[in-house]
């Protein structure tokens, strides 16, 4: 039996809970992974908090906003890559950015990293980027891309389990 839509939501929501908000969620292309994200922000976020977005391509960013754009009350800066979200209470900082530039990083922090198409990025030199310090962690994908790769299998276990 296909789950709806719903379902897949609330089972990922309920999955990320449980594993204090650290997990890769390996869905089907088109089912919302990116409201998912989105839904988690609302629960468990909250005002001054700060978010990463990591994409493998500049195009995924256009992508985000708009999926930011249909589903909340945000600005977004174009010049900062920046989309101020509002919140009860306040705002949250969410920033994107691809992994080519982040996994070089060493001395940044944030609430929340997304890894939008993490299967790109568990790799010996852009995982890197999933060692950022962030309390939760979310990857996203629609293939895991592991079977017989047990490089990748060990990269996800350690930071982003799926």
């Amino acid at each position: 039996m296909n789950k709806d839509r719903t379902q897949v939501h609330k089972e990922a929501l309920q999955a990320l809970d449980e594993n204090n908000g650290i997990g890769t969620l390996n869905i089907e292309t088109g089912l919302g992974k990116s409201k998912i994200v989105i839904d988690f922000l609302f629960n468990k976020l909250k005002t001054g908090d700060t978010v990463l977005i990591l994409v493998p391509v500049t195009k995924l960013i256009n992508n985000w906003v708009d999926e930011f754009e249909k589903w909340t009350c945000c600005h977004y800066d174009f010049s900062s890559q920046c989309i101020t979200m509002v919140i009860r209470n306040g705002n949250i900082k969410i920033y994107l950015e691809t992994v080519q530039t982040a996994y070089k990083w060493t001395d940044k922090s944030y609430t929340l990293t997304v890894y939008d198409e993490i299967h790109t990025m568990v790799t010996e030199e852009y995982h890197q980027a999933i060692k950022i310090e962030s309390t939760f962690k979310i990857g996203l994908t629609a293939t895991t891309d592991v079977v017989g790769r047990t490089d990748k299998r060990e990269i996800y276990n350690t930071y982003c389990p799926i």
